[in-house]
């Protein structure tokens, strides 16, 4: 079971920013998500949140294989609903945080 990918964005500055992220699948589309602790605000604490809100591209790696796609921010409540739940089975040992603290991006292709 696929448990994390490399995800490249683009920074202001130029040079592919590059993270190990969690990722869902739910009705067969991909997910990423990040969660906030209390206080923080969407996108301050996360650069890879800013760079995705400023330029959607980026590339997933997928075992060795590359992906370019978008990445689009859910705001419908019963699909990130859904989606959390779908992380809540994959990921039991995650600490559950508020659907207010979580932002959820859905893959689209490029």
């Amino acid at each position: 079971m696929l448990r994390v990918v490399g995800l490249e964005t683009r920074p202001w500055y130029g040079v592919a920013h590059s993270v190990t992220v969690t990722c869902t699948a739910h009705n067969n589309r991909l997910y990423l998500t990040a969660t906030y602790p209390a206080g923080q605000e969407f996108p301050r604490d996360r650069l890879w949140n800013k760079n995705v809100v400023r330029d959607p591209r980026v590339r997933l790696k997928i075992g060795t294989t590359l992906y370019d796609g978008t990445l689009a921010l859910v705001t419908d409540a019963a699909e990130k609903d859904a989606v959390l739940a779908a992380k809540a089975r994959k990921y039991p040992r995650l600490a559950g945080a508020g659907p207010s603290r979580v932002h959820v991006f859905r893959l689209e292709p490029a």
